[in-house]
């Protein structure tokens, strides 16, 4: 898709010095007539840019680019299969991170697809499939990547810190806790040894199950902010985060520095605030799918044309709030 709308619209392409792109990458895009610029201090030094697009925008290189820009807007993966995030900001420094709770009193469950997408156990990582038999009662704790950007940028804790807390609250509430490593954890030989330090085999385990199982089969959830607690709320299950997130303040999951009183919070959950709760949920998951996240389900294939219409929503929401202040 980069390549293909830097093509459309005659944009460059800036890519970092420290990790050129593989040159079957450069010579399609170079094929297609896009230009490309190596990010150096002194090309920045010369370079004015109107609009910037990208892709994730918390790498250490791109904080330069980013500062010679007008206009930004940053694009990644999304937490729906196979969908794309465009905004102003990711995570907690989202456009839509205020407005959402009065955003999402206006929306109208789309109860039809919400189970459809369930039932579907889709998932953005296809080795994430294994089978494993689980215990009962049991608080699930899918965990990030140490690497995860959105760790390093929106939370207060590491996933090893997160880990301990999370021990020490089910040891002092008496819950079971199991949890999934990510799939993808490029230092999964460490992870291994910082979890190995907890496990007791009973009330402390982990599991390679496949994620849907897992949460299906949970109390409730714990996590970081990873993408998993969108899975989650497919499932309506209680989500306690410890870190941020575009929606840790509208009302479908509760962040919290305490685990130990989150965790008997989660535990004591009225039915009225159940009901509350599930409702936000879905209303949210709607407005991902509507409003939010550009995705290929609803073109099949994403275009250039596409993901311009969607930057200009944004562009039309951001005048919209700033008439409204």
């Amino acid at each position: 898709m980069v390549i293909e709308t830097a093509a459309h619209f005659g944009w460059i392409i800036l890519i970092s010095p420290e990790a050129i792109p593989p040159l079957s990458w450069i010579w399609k895009a170079k094929k297609k007539g896009v230009r490309f610029h190596i990010a150096t201090r002194a090309k920045l030094q010369h370079l004015t840019i109107e609009t910037l697009l990208c892709f994730n925008g918390r790498f250490e290189w791109q904080k330069a680019v980013i500062s010679r820009a007008e206009h930004v807007f940053f694009f990644e993966t999304g937490p729906l299969y196979k969908s794309i995030i465009v905004d102003t900001g990711l995570g907690e420094r989202s456009a839509y991170r205020e407005a959402l709770p009065s955003l999402l009193d206006k929306i109208e469950t789309d109860h039809n697809w919400i189970h459809n997408y369930r039932d579907k156990h889709q998932t953005k990582y296809p080795e994430d499939q294994k089978e494993d038999i689980l215990p009962e009662d049991y608080i699930a704790v899918p965990l990030q990547s140490g690497r995860d950007r959105q760790i390093i940028n929106d939370s207060e804790v590491t996933v090893r810190g997160f880990v301990h807390e999370v021990t020490e609250a089910a040891r002092r509430t008496g819950t079971r806790i199991v949890f999934k490593p990510h799939p993808r954890d490029f230092e999964s030989d460490h992870m291994d040894w910082v979890l190995d330090q907890y496990l007791d085999g009973d009330q402390i385990t982990r599991t390679n199950a496949e994620i849907g199982s897992f949460l299906e089969k949970s109390n409730f959830v714990c996590v970081i902010n990873s993408g998993s607690s969108i899975d989650a709320f497919f499932r309506s299950r209680y989500v306690i985060q410890r870190g941020f997130s575009l929606h840790d303040k509208a009302g479908v999951s509760s962040f919290s520095r305490e685990l130990k009183e989150a965790f008997e919070n989660a535990l004591n959950e009225s039915r009225e605030e159940r009901t509350g709760r599930e409702r936000a949920q879905r209303r949210y998951l709607t407005w991902l799918k509507n409003d939010y996240l550009y995705c290929y389900e609803k073109s099949v294939v994403p275009t250039s044309q596409g993901l311009m219409h969607h930057i200009e929503k944004l562009q039309s929401f951001l005048k919209e709030q700033s008439h409204a202040e």
